[in-house]
């Protein structure tokens, strides 16, 4: 980097030689005399690798136990997980706890149960939250070699201590001085009957549900320049709830006549819901950085704390028939009827038909004498569908603030 600092100097009398003659370029060997970082002649006594100090030989382990049993009628699991991992990057890591538990039982010959439910707890410390800022693996690139991590006396070093540079802290004082860790509980359930109402009828009903709270503690230390030097340390803690639940219902009928027709009817029902909420809190200018996200009341300058939710649900009723006759010409023809909470009360609901042919070619005989084709099938439909992918509330009137020009004046 000195190199390039002096063949530049060098170069400017070659391409700005007014800018030269007006005194515009400075001789960067003159401001080489912090003896900190130069000896008396001028030289680094520092070359830092940062990426060698901000990595590391990572050691993870996962951990799996489980235990099966069953019989001819019923089985079932546990299973059990740790995970540990170490990241590459110095402090970052990633624990995880599971527990999974499924089964599967012939109650009577007319009922068949089963389900399974899954728990998960996670915590992991992210180094770098993806954004254009001060980031530790841009500052692994751009800190200077000619930095150390610490001084002598054990204070942070970083690029503002040599002239003219962008003036961010060091990785490694970025990863001592800043957490974000993230903490995640997801629990995943379902559920199942199977009821054979008759020769052909099955009833089968579904549930399941996926419940996720996470929480986010942000803290970046008082000492950390262009993050959160200005605001004397920065504390944030963000919770949030995700909840859903499905449910559906299906009625099947099953018939083949002499191995010539075939016959499925299907009628349905299935109900969605989800829901979302969120809180921040968080404060600025702290006394030191000892109790970090676990009492932000000694930040004397608390910041405004935001709140939100959202829910949105979603009902259908559908129907099928399938037709073959001798599993070679098909017929497919169905049936939706969706409604949104999204869409306003006069557009709830609409219907989506479809219809489908097709030829199993590979069940004709002048096929069958083909060895290269074990199946071949042709097929063509014709249906609409819809989409529901909007926010929630999106078709409901709402009030918001907005800058207008009245008089050639703006206002809110």
């Amino acid at each position: 980097y000195l190199n390039l600092e002096d063949v530049s100097y060098v170069n400017a009398q070659k391409f700005d030689p007014v800018g030269w003659a007006a005194g515009k370029y400075t001789d960067p060997k003159l401001k080489r005399t912090n003896p900190l970082l130069f000896d008396s002649n001028g030289n680094p006594l520092y070359n830092t690798d940062w990426q060698k100090e901000a990595t590391r030989n990572a050691f993870s382990q996962n951990h799996n136990l489980s235990f099966t049993g069953g019989d001819d009628k019923s089985s079932y699991g546990v299973y059990l997980g740790y995970r540990d991992e170490e990241g590459l990057i110095k402090s970052s890591y990633l624990k995880r706890y599971s527990g999974r538990i499924v089964f599967d039982s012939q109650i009577k010959t007319w009922l068949r149960v089963g389900g399974g439910l899954n728990y998960i707890e996670q915590k992991e410390n992210r180094i770098d939250f993806g954004g254009a800022g001060i980031e530790v693996l841009r500052e692994i690139l751009e800190q200077l070699p000619i930095i150390p991590v610490k001084f002598p006396d054990g204070s942070w070093a970083s690029n503002e201590n040599y002239p003219n540079v962008e003036s961010a802290p060091n990785p490694i004082q970025i990863l001592t001085d800043r957490t974000y860790i993230v903490k995640t509980q997801n629990v995943i359930g379902n559920a199942y009957a199977n009821i054979t109402l008759a020769k052909g009828l099955e009833l089968r009903t579904t549930l399941g549900t996926n419940i996720t709270n996470l929480q986010t503690n942000l803290y970046a230390g008082k000492n950390l320049n262009y993050i959160s030097r200005a605001q004397g340390g920065i504390a944030a803690v963000t919770s949030s709830q995700n909840h859903f639940w499905q449910s559906e219902t299906y009625l099947t009928y099953n018939k083949k006549i002499s191995n010539i027709h075939s016959f499925t009817g299907l009628l349905g029902a299935s109900w969605q819901h989800a829901d979302y909420y969120y809180f921040t809190s968080g404060a600025y200018a702290f006394p030191d950085d000892f109790f970090q996200t676990n009492n932000l009341s000694l930040g004397s300058n608390p910041q405004p704390p935001t709140s939100g939710t959202s829910a949105y649900g979603l009902n259908s009723y559908f129907s099928r028939i399938n037709y073959g006759f001798r599993e070679k010409y098909l017929l497919t023809v169905t049936g939706r009827f969706d409604g949104s909470s999204k869409f306003g009360a006069s557009n709830r609901y609409a219907f989506f038909p479809s219809a489908a042919l097709a030829w199993r070619a590979s069940e004709e005989d002048f096929i069958k004498s083909i060895p290269i084709i074990s199946n071949l099938k042709l097929r063509t439909s014709f249906g609409e569908t819809g989409n529901s992918e909007i926010n929630a509330y999106q078709a409901l009137a709402g009030l918001g603030n907005y800058s207008v020009i009245f008089n050639d004046s703006r206002a809110t």
